[in-house]
């Protein structure tokens, strides 16, 4: 049919015809890839129905309807030089180091009809077509939270942290947007409660109640990180404390002698007591390794050991090391930093919100910095949480608002 053409149109039509059959096959491919591989193709208004059907949180609609628009969010290339405490007899970290610029995505999840669930990069709707692939999720959620029923995620799988029911049980947890919630006075009158209650999991500290505080601390609990010594409050108190509709999750950590699981140890024998009551709550406790890597963790940052130093690590260091491990995104609220407690107008701050009449945060920072052994290094541990916001995963301070540089 070619034989009144000369071989060179010839030789070109059928590379033409060629390119055109390839074209063809990588658009059939490109439809059908989703039911080979198990992903799926939604349209936006599909997509957007099927977020709200799911998490019922009319915020995810306003987080995508910024991607959208074009927002995204990305770390500049930082140098983080870090003087932890400038005081005499405290510890002190000078540490430089440069910081790789990375994209802070956003995540939603969403569950598809084959009961997978799937993470929709927001940011990639800024260039949106009618439709868009989802990338399944490794981690089966709602809201952010492991269902009772799933199959645990050997990514997520907290081995240092062991049921106290079950010994052989590890704490499975990931969440995308953590609000960390300090027990500071600085979150007095700050009514930050309801941006608390966003987040997929609220992280809180030792006996630091919620009735009667709600407009400033949030109103729920997923995790609530307990010390040894803090273990009786709890069980005094667990009328306000663990409601089955209040903490998902209670973490408890202490010295070897506070967690003998032989019925020596005090601070065991309480989480046991608790779980009697609290069945609907999970009950977990710190294995001694899990401890030394804590210490371990400290002494990488300040070049001290930590005995050696004389350092009692808070709580606060112990919810932020777990936060870390198991939060895609950190909110803190009621974190000073550094250097707040130079400044002299800020000493009347009570160091806990709810003991307006107790001990100023300041004061009991500064004392504890200077001492000598058997202190908690406050100053310190603030001084590495600001070095840790730059990495991943991204930490942002609220109540007071600052940016670690």
């Amino acid at each position: 049919m070619f034989k009144f053409l000369s071989k060179k149109r010839q030789l070109f039509l059928v590379c033409i015809g060629f390119a055109f059959a390839a074209l063809t096959i990588c658009a059939i491919y490109v439809n059908t890839i989703g039911m080979d591989t198990g992903y799926q193709t939604l349209s936006r208004k599909q997509l957007t129905e099927h977020i709200l059907s799911v998490t019922g949180q009319e915020h995810r609609l306003t987080e995508m309807s910024h991607a959208v628009a074009g927002s995204k969010t990305t770390n500049g290339s930082h140098t983080r030089t870090v003087t932890a405490a400038r005081n005499s007899g405290s510890i002190k970290t000078n540490t430089t180091r440069p910081l790789p610029t990375k994209k802070q995505e956003k995540n939603a999840t969403v569950l598809d009809t084959g009961s997978h669930n799937q993470t929709l990069n927001l940011h990639d709707l800024s260039n949106a077509s009618d439709v868009r692939t989802l990338s399944r999720q490794r981690v089966s959620m709602i809201d952010g939270v492991l269902p009772v029923n799933a199959t645990p995620d050997p990514l997520y799988t907290h081995h240092g942290y062991i049921s106290v029911l079950d010994p052989k049980k590890k704490l499975n947890l990931h969440c995308m947007q953590c609000a960390l919630v300090s027990s500071s006075g600085q979150l007095l009158g700050s009514r930050v409660g309801y941006l608390i209650d966003e987040a997929d999991c609220i992280f809180r500290m030792n006996d630091a109640p919620v009735p009667s505080y709600e407009e400033d601390v949030g109103s729920r609990t997923t995790v609530r990180v307990v010390g040894h010594a803090a273990t009786p409050n709890l069980k005094n108190k667990r009328k306000f404390l663990l409601q089955d509709s209040s903490s998902r999750y209670v973490v408890g950590w202490g010295p070897s002698k506070a967690m003998q699981t032989n019925g020596k140890g005090y601070a065991y024998k309480h989480l046991k007591d608790l779980t009697q009551k609290f069945p609907k709550v999970g009950f977990f406790y710190l294995t001694q390794e899990q401890m030394a890597k804590a210490d371990e963790i400290f002494e990488a940052e300040t070049g001290k050991p930590r005995m050696g130093s004389g350092t009692y690590l808070s709580t606060g260091w112990f919810t932020m090391v777990l936060a870390r491990a198991s939060c895609d995104e950190i909110h803190v609220y009621g974190m000073v930093n550094d250097e707040y407690c130079q400044n002299l107008t800020n000493k009347n701050v009570p160091y806990h919100y709810y003991d307006r009449k107790g001990r100023k945060e300041c004061d009991y920072y500064r004392a504890n910095e200077k001492g000598k052994k058997g202190v908690h290094r406050f100053i310190t541990e603030k001084s590495i949480f600001a070095r840790w916001a730059l990495e991943q995963p991204p930490i942002y301070f609220h109540v007071p608002d600052w940016n670690p540089r």
